[in-house]
């Protein structure tokens, strides 16, 4: 059965693609090298009633090596001419054909196709991937999220974009070097350096839940990708927010304050952040790929609804995040790592001084970028009435 199939492939081959040049023929004549070339009967009337499946003709792409005669007579400018004649004709919502096509090695070419990619994707939404090997799922995600990201203004300060990564739990001990690290917990590390950052997971978390619905696995890598660029909110003057100034503050308290960031780190405004941002970016997958239908619309009102919420726990008492960073000396330092605290804050010595009501007003006048005057607006509010800073 293969042994004939693969001859009548190669035969249509030869009636649609130039043997001599990969070019495609019209009117008996290659359309690229003017060779001409005998007729021969069309695929249908080559196979008859016999069944040809897209398992097929990925079987068949992924049994021959890309520097094989039939693969290599696709020349590179014609192969996106038979790559979507294969995905028109044979592509649809069939599971079992998607993942048996994503175990090939030798089909990236196929993955250029928008169609092939996201019907991929929708499968793994609807089904999880159980049938698919853990090569090839993680091969996905990290093609789905740098497709993804490409469109995205999920970058870092720099304008970069973050970089994902799978190892092993022995490779995952060993990340530490030449790296700084920005974030690390079980399974998880967040590195930057002279390049791109990195979100780094441990591949067994994904691994162990690769069956299920994509969305969970997705969440987890959108939620990291947040945290690797939130240090735009308040480094960067282009996306200075509310929440970047939040976020300055919360991560200093962290650093001084021993236990702050345990005490904090569910309502923590990074985390808040990174919850908000990666559900409301597996929506945007699930209404590009016509599955969403609003299931998740509550979930994400209520995170909104406490993302600048500013009530924290100090050794066991409920503060307020504004009030806590105000009555603790604050290195002045502290305006290199987190520019966004200038707006409210100056360094005349060697700590932070909280700036008058009267100076930020004038501040706020003489500044003309939105974001800046929004985030000088709420600083204004923070102000209790008829009283200036201590």
């Amino acid at each position: 059965m293969e042994e004939q199939i693969i001859i009548a492939i190669e035969k249509f081959t030869k009636a649609k693609y130039c043997a001599l040049c990969g070019g495609e023929i019209k009117d008996g004549k290659c359309t690229f090298c003017k060779v001409e070339s005998p007729k021969t009967p069309s695929l249908e009337q080559i196979i008859g009633e016999q069944e040809i499946t897209f398992k097929i003709y990925v079987a068949l792409l992924g049994l021959k090596d890309l520097d094989d005669p039939f693969v290599n007579r696709i020349i590179p400018e014609y192969r996106p001419k038979f790559r979507d004649y294969v995905i028109a004709k044979f592509l649809d919502d069939n599971f079992e054909d998607i993942i048996y096509a994503i175990d090939k090695p030798n089909i990236n070419f196929l993955f250029d196709s928008n169609k092939f990619f996201l019907g991929i994707a929708r499968s793994f939404f609807l089904h999880g991937a159980s049938n698919v090997s853990d090569n090839a799922y993680l091969k996905f995600l990290s093609m789905y999220i740098e497709r993804i990201l490409m469109t995205s203004n999920m970058r870092d300060s720099k304008g970069r974009l973050p970089k994902l990564d799978f190892v092993s739990s022995e490779e995952m001990q060993k990340i530490n070097a030449g790296h700084k690290v920005v974030e690390k917990e079980e399974g998880i590390c967040i590195v930057s350096g002279n390049g791109r950052p990195k979100v780094i997971f441990d591949r067994e978390i994904f691994i162990e839940k690769k069956g299920q619905p994509l969305k969970e696995n997705m969440e987890t890598i959108y939620h990291e990708f947040q945290h690797a660029i939130q240090g735009n909110y308040f480094k960067n003057p282009d996306r200075y927010c509310v929440m970047g100034l939040l976020m300055a503050k919360d991560y200093v308290l962290s650093q001084i304050l021993p236990g702050y960031q345990k005490e904090n780190y569910v309502h923590s405004s990074f985390e808040v952040d990174a919850y908000y941002s990666s559900l409301h970016s597996v929506i945007k997958d699930l209404e590009m790929l016509k599955l969403y239908e609003g299931q998740y619309d509550e979930t994400l009102k209520t995170i909104d609804s406490f993302r600048l919420a500013t009530d924290r726990t100090h050794r066991g008492v409920q503060v307020n995040l504004h009030d806590l960073f105000e009555s603790l000396p604050i290195q002045s330092d502290a305006l290199e790592y987190y520019p966004i605290l200038s707006l409210e804050y100056s360094a005349p010595g060697p700590y932070l001084v909280r700036r008058s009501k009267q100076e930020i007003e004038s501040l706020r006048e003489s500044t003309k970028e939105p974001k800046i005057r929004e985030v000088l607006d709420y600083i204004l509010s923070t102000y209790k009435k008829d009283k200036e800073p201590v």
